[in-house]
């Protein structure tokens, strides 16, 4: 007899980020010595928690009802023109003359990335997938009963659109619709930014494809932490305009990463495509899926942003944090390449965020031998990453030649 039901089956979490992350923090607790290079959370160099003064000033300052209370489902009308104006930059008016939008408040990019996956597609179709990504991915598929295929996302070097095109077309002949996610700038876990062309590239073959369509969850989680400043990283949306209506965007936007507030849990889901109908139907349905899955997000969160989009001075005040932060890791990461370089570690090029990504034979066996060396990261297949956002310039210095070192050990 089986009480639950079956499709409870099998779904066991593994090799998950936030535990393994808890485990380093408590022996980095014991052992100082112990680098901690497990999560997308930012530390400055004393290795101290590093929060954004400007959000901290404002939350502390809220009165009880604009922190403790219930939030509309949506977030409200304030938060969703705030959430898009923060993300589209300068490129806000221009989209929203060109393309219709519609934005709704999740619990961070995870939840605007779930959102998304229940509407991309039916149980039992395909999801695309590069082949390597952020672990989440495959589990948020499992639960809508979606099978996944991977193309090589980086080749030579470079963003794999012949491969992202070559497993498009089987997935067209397979079932008409092309669903994928797609985590730029700053990916995680490579660190690699895809450039402009590129992007292009994939908006040029999509538009191609008229009669087909083509569902993209864009996770921008790390954008603001660009390697080449926010202007850059809101480039993409002027390309995202000339798709046609056969594409619909879903971006997922994580405040958790751009305002460090990660356990509060804000996002933003913002649907853009030029079909009017599907914009407004995933709208609803993303609305429903709110309401009945987590209810609502939290009030200071949707009142924090709400106050940086009302007062300039507190949105530049932000920015330049943000600036300052985002420095620090590209400090971190500087120094990482250099010393990976001179010792032959292979790794992926990057371009800003919180990571990146070492290649290797197994990043599973190679995670737990570094574990013996006092040395946390996290595994995939075929490759280790390395979270520089929390890692000081006095840990880093040294990584790459003990990395190597562990490596041709288990070789």
């Amino acid at each position: 007899m089986r009480i639950i039901a079956k499709h409870t089956k099998g779904k066991v979490l593994t090799n998950d980020g936030l535990a393994i992350s808890a485990i380093a923090g408590k022996e980095k607790l014991k052992d100082p010595s112990v680098i901690n290079a497990t999560i997308g959370t930012l530390y400055d160099e004393d290795i101290k928690f590093l929060p954004m003064k400007t959000v901290d000033s404002i939350i502390r300052s809220m009165s009880n009802d604009r922190f403790y209370t219930y939030s509309p489902s949506d977030g409200g009308k304030e938060f969703q023109e705030a959430a898009m104006k923060w993300v589209f930059g300068k490129h806000y008016e221009k989209i929203k003359k060109e393309m219709y939008c519609k934005c709704l408040a999740t619990p961070g990019g995870t939840g605007a990335v779930s959102n998304g996956l229940y509407n991309a597609l039916d149980p039992h179709q395909t999801l695309l997938l590069p082949d390597i990504y952020w672990g989440p991915y495959q589990n948020m598929a499992t639960c809508c009963d979606l099978e996944v295929v991977e193309y090589p996302f980086i080749v030579d070097g470079k963003f794999n659109l012949r491969g992202f095109i070559e497993y498009s077309e089987m997935l067209i002949a397979k079932q008409k619709k092309v669903a994928t996610i797609l985590n730029d700038p700053c990916n995680n876990p490579t660190g690699y930014s895809l450039t402009n062309e590129e992007f292009q590239g994939l908006i040029q073959y999509m538009n191609s494809k008229k009669d087909i369509p083509f569902f993209i969850i864009y996770d921008i989680a790390y954008f603001d932490y660009h390697a080449d400043g926010p202007e850059a990283a809101r480039e993409k949306f002027s390309y995202m305009m000339q798709a046609n209506e056969n594409v619909l965007f879903n971006i997922a936007f994580s405040c958790s990463k751009s305002f460090s507030v990660y356990g509060m849990r804000l996002g933003a889901q913002i649907i853009v495509g030029k079909s009017k109908d599907d914009v407004k139907e995933i709208f609803n349905t993303s609305c429903f899926l709110a309401r009945t899955r987590w209810s609502n997000v939290s009030k200071a969160g949707i009142n924090m942003l709400i106050a940086i989009d009302n007062n300039e001075d507190l949105k530049q005040s932000l920015f330049r944090e943000l600036t300052q932060a985002s420095h620090m890791v590209l400090k971190r990461a500087q120094l990482f390449t250099e010393e990976a370089t001179q010792v032959g570690l292979k790794f992926y090029s990057y371009g800003g965020g919180f990571f990146m990504t070492v290649l290797c034979e197994d990043g599973m066996k190679l995670a737990d031998q570094l574990v013996q060396e006092k040395i946390y990261v996290l595994g995939y297949p075929k490759a280790i990453r390395i979270a520089i956002c929390s890692v000081p310039l006095n840990e880093i210095k040294g990584l790459a030649k003990r990395i190597k070192n562990t490596m041709d050990n288990l070789s």
